[in-house]
């Protein structure tokens, strides 16, 4: 039983969502921009929360590119050419490689799991994020219409044990306006 099953899941999210998945796993590139926000419990019990920009850039089936800014100005990234996942910090000047021959969805796959490393968004980058809040998210709720740069989009909350996620996803298209 999936963690869906035992809350509730709006129909009319569940479509959103999915013609975004749709859209974004047929598109041969894309770039988006994602203002990406997290809470990290600190030592003495208060929750702060972090963010960076990410502007992402793909070209399916192999390739990527993420150039992110930390809200401290910090610069890092990942770049995956089809062979190898590069992984770069601007301001400590390094970098690390790795081989991963393959497509973008079996790299981003081995960066989250094999290697251990943070990727915002990677479901939907990967465009089946319509299944995999199937999985893990306990409630899937439409909230309204927003717009956003003049774009109707349709609002959509997922609520999880470990996370929650807003999606704006642009109507009619299943392009995502927004993400957080």
């Amino acid at each position: 039983m999936s963690a869906a099953d035992e809350g509730s899941v709006d129909a009319k999210a569940m479509k959103s969502i999915e013609g975004m998945s749709d859209f974004l796993s047929s598109a041969k590139q894309f770039g988006v921009t994602l203002d990406v926000a997290y809470d990290i419990v600190q030592d003495w019990g208060q929750k702060l929360e972090f963010g960076e920009t990410r502007v992402v850039t793909v070209r399916r089936p192999d390739r990527l590119r993420v150039d992110a800014t930390d809200r401290d100005g910090s610069k890092s990234g990942v770049v995956f050419n089809g062979k190898e996942i590069a992984a770069f910090n601007v301001n400590d000047k390094v970098y690390a490689t790795t081989p991963q021959p393959g497509t973008l969805d079996e790299s981003i796959a081995h960066f989250v799991n094999v290697l251990g490393m943070r990727f915002p968004m990677a479901a939907i980058l990967q465009g089946h994020v319509a299944k995999d809040a199937k999985g893990w998210a306990r409630e899937i709720r439409y909230v309204g219409v927003d717009t956003i740069a003049g774009v109707p989009c349709d609002h959509v909350a997922l609520h999880g044990n470990w996370e929650d996620v807003q999606l704006w996803i642009a109507q009619g298209t299943g392009r995502s306006c927004n993400a957080s």
